[in-house]
């Protein structure tokens, strides 16, 4: 879903796709595939293939919706290439790399805090402590690395 950002071509239909064939998919191989690892491996591919799939079959969004978002977000990267030719006028995020950085850090912060909490109520402190310090880390992380990238622009 976050692809979405990065490549002008996928559309709701590719959104869809992927929630709908990651489920299918899941159910479908779980039941022939009992290794987790195995599982979640061919589930991942078998949806990604779909999904391209789907996203080259269907048209994608209108250029006027296109460009309005472009021009709103000004998202970065060569799979707005398109769209940054039809809008030079666009000054253009120059931050994608830690801006993938900034997300991945985003992201580890939800995945260390929940496991914290839920240990914290097992009263296994240990354990918590080591999630939540960690969830803490990335947030400074997290802090400079928006704070280099320009948030105050991304709030206006």
């Amino acid at each position: 879903f976050m692809l979405r950002w990065f490549w002008w071509r996928i559309n709701a239909w590719s959104e869809i796709t992927a929630m709908v064939a990651s489920l299918v998919f899941f159910v479908i191989v779980g039941c022939f595939v009992q290794t987790y690892q195995y599982r979640m491996a061919i589930v991942a591919g078998l949806t990604v293939v779909t999904w391209l799939l789907v996203t080259f079959l269907t048209r994608p969004e209108s250029k006027e919706t296109l460009l309005a978002f472009y021009r709103k977000v000004r998202p970065g990267g060569p799979g707005w290439g398109p769209m940054a030719e039809l809008a030079p006028e666009v000054d253009r995020d120059q931050h994608l790399g830690m801006s993938i950085v900034a997300a991945l850090v985003a992201g580890a912060i939800v995945y260390l805090t929940l496991p914290g909490v839920g240990l914290i109520i097992f009263g296994r402190y240990g354990q918590a402590a080591l999630c939540m310090g960690a969830a803490a880390v990335c947030a400074v992380v997290l802090y400079f690395l928006m704070k280099r990238i320009g948030w105050k622009q991304m709030v206006e």
